[in-house]
């Protein structure tokens, strides 16, 4: 089944009704890698529908053109 969403001038919805999302962040550059996945399900389990992360493009790129995803930085 796939969820639709969208919005009025009034409120978002999902799946035609009016939805309130609860939202938060995560910053993954602060946890270790291997915590990420229980991270993100707690968040879950504690009623948020919508988690956004900060790229810190710095993190990535300390030297212009050499780039590091690797560890925490994937």
């Amino acid at each position: 089944m796939n969820t639709t969403y969208g919005f009025t001038n009034k409120y978002l919805t999902k799946d035609g009704k009016p939805w309130f999302p609860v939202m938060g962040e995560i910053h993954f550059s602060r946890y270790r890698a291997d915590l990420w996945e229980e991270s993100l399900r707690k968040m879950k389990a504690g009623g948020l529908s919508i988690a956004s992360v900060y790229v810190i493009w710095i993190h990535h790129e300390e030297e212009e053109g050499k780039f590091d995803f690797t560890g925490n930085r994937n």
